[in-house]
């Protein structure tokens, strides 16, 4: 959305963007086709700085 989807931080702040330094935490999981469950783990990184 560009950043114009902001969110509220629970310190109080708003952001629409990652910053350097942010940590990023995503999770998946799926249905499969005969119902059991996919799951893709979760995935940790942090945004570096721009080289």
């Amino acid at each position: 959305q560009g950043g114009k989807d902001v969110i509220a931080l629970p310190d109080g702040t708003a952001r629409g963007w990652l910053q350097d330094g942010d940590e990023v935490i995503i999770g998946a999981t799926a249905m499969g086709a005969d119902g059991t469950r996919l799951s893709f783990g979760t995935l940790t990184g942090r945004v570096a700085p721009a080289v």
